[in-house]
């Protein structure tokens, strides 16, 4: 479990942020955490604990408005291809925001990038990779996981967070 840091603080303070931060809690206990140093999923690791409140900043933050989710099954079919073929209302968000990538990280880390790939003729297609295979393999997906790729709305970017929902 890691404490996520705003990234628009992130943004703001980047040169002034160290390694290691100290805090107080409201028992003036003082508390070390490290900082990873990451742009696109700022954390605070060693020394958090688990989060009571979920800021909106966080990965797990979800709200009408603020939020957008799109949900994949993992099958035996497309855990082994070297893309993934969105479909719905994925595909529809995809296309209407025409990013050229994606940005993807899951909890345990693991980050990675796809291109958006859109066809149109003979027929309408929209996939994510290449490299869809390798990034289930580090991000330790199997068939049978049910995915949420979220997207925040109130800092839109091209990154989703991808967790397991089962």
């Amino acid at each position: 479990i890691f404490g996520e840091v705003d990234p628009s603080f992130v943004r703001e303070y980047d040169s002034d942020l160290l390694e290691n931060w100290s805090f107080i809690d409201y028992k003036d206990k003082l508390h070390v955490v490290s900082y990873n140093k990451s742009s696109i999923r700022p954390l605070l690791t060693y020394g958090w604990r688990e989060m009571k409140e979920i800021p909106k900043y966080h990965s797990r933050f979800i709200r009408f408005g603020y939020t957008l989710e799109f949900y994949v099954d993992v099958t035996l079919d497309n855990i082994a291809k070297p893309f993934l073929s969105v479909f719905g209302s994925f595909e529809d968000f995809l296309r209407s925001c025409n990013f050229e990538f994606i940005i993807v990280w899951c909890d345990n880390g693991t980050m990675d990038s796809f291109d958006v790939a859109l066809t149109d003729t003979p027929f309408k297609t929209t996939s994510i990779g290449i490299g869809w295979d390798n990034f289930c393999v580090r991000g330790e997906f199997v068939a049978g996981d049910f995915l949420c790729f979220k997207f925040t709305l109130f800092n839109p970017t091209n990154v989703a967070c991808v967790y397991k929902l089962n």
